[in-house]
């Protein structure tokens, strides 16, 4: 059944909504006072891991190698030599500042596995948009993300970052076009301890519906796509990094857009890109 609505109250009713999307670009920090701090610097990727280093042993002799494996309940750290030859050597017999090293590299190998540190999404629905008199002119569109701490350690002071990068059909002077932006949110986790998880919603994406003025037909489709999502996930590191995990769903989306931080200026995360 439809619900007739007179045309002077549906032009103001898309004006409403139309400011009402555009607020909900601009609230891109879901509820969070997070800027551009030091969690984002001295960052520490997954490539980390795989570096050499110039170990130094209690007798000051440098040996350069990289970490192959750490064995905590043995104090057995292996070794690989450039030559690739590998070594287990007792991780007492390190310096001071091996040794650090040595137990952070094991806690953020953690942190970069997926067995040990799960992360998956979930695309869904969630309410109806804006409404007006009885009618639901939007769709709202949002990922549900689950972190998961599988490792034998808690992970402190976590953080995420995420990018989610939509099309949406407009109309100009030209015809139609699919208009295609971006929009950023950041949630502090705080402490994961090992074997719990936490799940939270992203900020809605919002897509105006096929026919605004259908009554509660909640299975019309939105006029518009969600292209994928990208998150960052930060944790602070006693040595003063910060190791960051990135992932995006679908994997590919990393490879053909831009990442845009959250406390960017709104013009930088409203980019749009027209193509007819």
């Amino acid at each position: 059944m439809k619900t007739l609505v007179p045309k002077h109250i549906a032009a103001v009713s898309m004006m409403v909504v139309a400011a009402a999307a555009r607020t909900g670009m601009a609230d891109q920090n879901d509820g969070s006072t997070a800027t551009q701090d030091d969690r984002r610097e001295n960052i520490i990727t997954q490539s980390t891991l795989s570096k050499f280093r110039v170990f130094t042993t209690t007798n000051d002799k440098p040996v350069k190698a990289r970490v192959r494996a750490y064995y905590p309940d043995k104090g057995i750290v292996a070794i690989a030599k450039e030559s690739g030859k590998t070594h287990r050597v007792d991780l007492n017999t390190l310096s001071k500042d091996d040794q650090d090293y040595v137990r952070e590299w094991h806690r953020i190998k953690d942190f970069f596995s997926q067995d040990r540190f799960h992360i998956s999404v979930r695309k869904k629905r969630s309410g109806a948009g804006a409404e007006y008199l009885f009618c639901r002119f939007e769709v709202e569109i949002v990922y549900a993300i689950m972190l998961e701490n599988r490792s034998d350690y808690d992970l402190e002071g976590l953080s995420v970052d995420y990018c989610i990068y939509h099309g949406q059909e407009e109309l100009n002077y030209w015809g139609q076009v699919m208009s295609q932006g971006v929009k950023s949110g950041t949630r502090n986790i705080g402490t994961l301890a090992r074997g719990e998880k936490v799940q939270f919603e992203t900020q809605p994406a919002l897509f105006p519906r096929s026919d605004g003025f259908e009554y509660y037909q909640v299975d019309k489709e939105p006029r518009g796509e969600i292209l994928g999502i990208w998150i960052r996930t930060y944790l602070p590191l006693e040595s003063g990094h910060n190791a960051m995990r990135e992932l995006s769903f679908p994997s590919s989306l990393m490879k053909t857009r831009k990442w845009i931080a959250p406390d960017a200026p709104s013009s930088q995360n409203n980019w749009k890109e027209n193509q007819q």
